[in-house]
């Protein structure tokens, strides 16, 4: 049967419904039809509207945040992210208001979906995590608290305990995952230290999260500043008859490991041109 399969579609469809810069929306719309299911459409088309207007409307805030001092820049970044999760938390809240047969059930369920996504995407920290998702276990208390009145005490604790169980689970492996990319930085660093003053620069591109390890380095070896764009987009600087050879080396393609071996010129800010040699490897995920 595995032969009729194409495990790279399904890794590619993976990455694009969990992992690709419209993941958020797949979860919106999923969560949208759990509001349509317990309360109706209304509810769930007003819900979906005020939700992506809310996370639309986070990207621009954000980067106005980045011209204010670094203490300014984390406390709105953490407001901005309890609205978002204060947005979200009203489609359980509106689920389990509707009174229907399986409003609880469905609550719950999307609850456990919004609670499990914010920990599998954080991104500054544990605690940062905790306090933006503050309005998902208020919501929590307060369904706990009205189910005393229901009889249903007992399930609604129970159901409350493996989803904080799933929870911080889902972030403790958040965590692991970004201690792990923070230690292939520091083996960046290391590997820098290592080369003294000789003129060589390690450094790693991650082509999925758009980022560059060892750029200060780099950049003094190349005689500019470095960033993601320069070498995914600007080929390193290369001269234009190298830049297809470079380009074609430093794309990511949908195969095993392969290593790389490669020189080229790079030209500097004031226009001198310099000969570098690169040695390395490219790492490609299962979906490309």
């Amino acid at each position: 049967m595995q032969h009729f399969i194409d495990h790279a579609k399904i890794e590619r469809a993976a990455a694009e419904i969990y992992s690709s810069p419209r993941a958020r929306y797949y979860l919106l719309v999923l969560v949208a039809l759990g509001v349509a299911a317990a309360a109706g459409i209304a509810y769930a088309a007003i819900w979906l509207g005020l939700a992506l207007l809310v996370d639309l409307s986070r990207t621009p805030l954000i980067r106005r945040l980045a011209f204010l001092s670094a203490a300014q820049s984390s406390a709105g970044t953490l407001a901005l992210d309890v609205i978002v999760t204060a947005s979200r938390a009203a489609a359980p809240a509106i689920a389990w208001y509707a009174g229907g047969n399986l409003s609880g059930a469905i609550a719950c369920a999307m609850l456990a979906v919004l609670t499990i996504d914010a920990a599998y995407t954080a991104k500054r920290g544990r605690l940062h995590t905790l306090i933006a998702c503050a309005p998902y276990a208020l919501l929590g208390l307060m369904i706990l608290a009205e189910s005393v009145s229901f009889g249903a005490l007992a399930a609604v604790a129970a159901c409350g305990s493996a989803l904080a169980y799933v929870f911080f689970a889902a972030m403790h492996h958040a965590h692991r995952a970004a201690h792990a990319r923070v230690q292939d930085a520091e083996w960046v660093r290391q590997l820098n230290m290592s080369f003294g003053e000789n003129g060589s620069a390690g450094w790693e591109i991650d082509f999925e999260r758009n980022r560059l390890s060892g750029a200060k380095r780099l950049g003094a070896l190349l005689g500019r500043p470095v960033s993601f764009a320069d070498i995914a987009e600007r080929a390193c600087f290369a001269p234009p008859q190298d830049r297809a050879l470079v380009q074609a080396a430093f794309s990511p393609a949908r195969a095993a490991v392969r290593r790389i071996a490669l020189e080229h010129e790079v030209v500097r800010a004031d226009g001198t041109r310099t000969r570098v040699r690169h040695q390395g490897f490219v790492r490609t995920t299962p979906d490309g």
